[in-house]
């Protein structure tokens, strides 16, 4: 991008543009890739900034990597060459390799990044898997541009959520005998009980907070249970 921001500048310049170039990105894509205001310019050559932004569109050719160039109101944009971008881009990566867009521009700083931060009392699905990869992808970001990364994963095993599978567990599958998939099975139990609890929160709620106070206090009558099924 720089390199195409430079070309623009020797384009503007070769068309006799002496004022301070300032570049913008257009508010639509089509619109193209960099636009160059010019009422400054018009101010200079004393006409109107239309009048100038066509006078500079008609005088400015395509270069390397630009392909396009057009007047639009006081505007000139300009239009990147997918194709060359993509060449610059592989040649540096061929060069570069694993060290292709790294930096230190985080030096110096930390970061602590808290994923996936999955519940111990439901299995653990596509949608957990999807945190996973965006938390790892940010770590290697992180890292990539220099910083101290601290990557951690608090077990979401205390709540309001575990309160309710255990709650659900005992009244209503308390002589169950466990599946093989445990955490699925657990899921379930999680979301039938939540739904009951949707359907009567008057005859339900404090029973459930009861089970909450419960594991807060580490009480023997749910103790026993929360860290099996965790």
């Amino acid at each position: 991008m720089q390199q195409a921001q430079d070309e623009i500048k020797q384009l503007l310049q070769k068309a006799g543009v002496s004022t301070e170039i300032e570049l913008s990105t257009p508010p639509n894509p089509e619109m193209g890739d960099f636009a160059f205001a010019c009422f400054g310019v018009a101010k200079v050559w004393q006409m109107n900034p239309v009048e100038a932004a066509k006078k500079i569109a008609s005088t400015t050719g395509n270069a390397g990597i630009i392909n396009k160039v057009q007047a639009m109101g006081p505007y000139v944009n300009f239009y990147i060459n997918p194709g060359k971008i993509a060449e610059l881009v592989l040649k540096d990566i061929l060069k570069q390799g694993k060290k292709y867009g790294a930096n230190r521009t985080g030096k110096g700083q930390k970061i602590l990044i808290e994923y996936p931060s999955n519940n111990t009392h439901k299995e653990f699905h596509v949608g957990h898997f999807r945190n996973v990869c965006i938390g790892n992808t940010l770590v290697r970001l992180y890292e990539k541009n220099g910083y101290t990364i601290y990557p951690v994963n608090y077990l979401n095993d205390f709540g309001s959520h575990v309160a309710k599978c255990l709650w659900g567990l005992q009244k209503f599958h308390g002589t169950e005998k466990p599946p093989a998939n445990k955490q699925k099975w657990l899921g379930d139990i999680y979301a039938e009980a939540s739904q009951k609890l949707k359907e009567n929160p008057e005859v339900y709620g404090s029973e459930v907070a009861e089970v909450q106070k419960q594991i807060e206090n580490k009480d023997p009558k749910i103790w026993k249970l929360f860290m099996q099924t965790r």
